[in-house]
């Protein structure tokens, strides 16, 4: 049995015509394959944009970790100046306190002290106003008459009580 002329057609027509469709799937599929390669390629760069990211962001992270850990260090070192501050200012208050009652105590006794130098002033003031006048009541009565008068006999007197008079 040979093929007719019309029957072979017929397939070789059906085979070209799969062939045909074939090759135009495969094509589409090319296509297919070729956006899938280039949105591949993109899901790669995307990716790999998204690795740097995440490094980056995991250095920033631990950068600032970093420096919360030296602010931390650096409030500590902060709170314990503070609290020696608080402390050494207490005692100056306290200090303060003391040298505040002793000064009120010291001008306490200044004052007294002054009131005693002038009780003192005026008792020397009248003391001396009294010398003065001793004074010039015995220069008065040296400078009398009857003064220069008896000084032969108080001479005398005086020659006796050394045992004699002097020759």
């Amino acid at each position: 049995m040979t093929p007719t002329p019309d029957s072979s057609i017929a397939p070789a027509d059906a085979l070209r015509r799969q062939l045909i469709l074939a090759q135009v799937q495969l094509m589409e599929l090319e296509d297919a394959r070729d956006d899938l390669q280039t949105r591949l390629d993109s899901a790669r760069d995307l990716l790999a944009q998204t690795q740097r990211l995440g490094d980056q962001a995991l250095q920033n992270r631990s950068r600032l970790e970093d420096e919360l850990r030296n602010l931390q260090a650096a409030d500590a070192a902060l709170q314990a100046g503070e609290n020696a501050l608080r402390a050494e200012l207490s005692v100056t208050r306290e200090r303060e306190a003391t040298l505040a009652a002793r000064l009120a105590t010291l001008e306490t006794q200044l004052a007294a002290q002054r009131r005693t130098l002038a009780d003192s002033d005026a008792l020397s003031a009248s003391r001396q106003a009294r010398i003065d006048q001793l004074e010039a009541e015995r220069r008065e009565l040296k400078a009398s008459r009857s003064w220069r008068y008896t000084a032969p006999l108080r001479w005398l007197e005086r020659a006796l009580r050394r045992g004699g008079p002097p020759v």
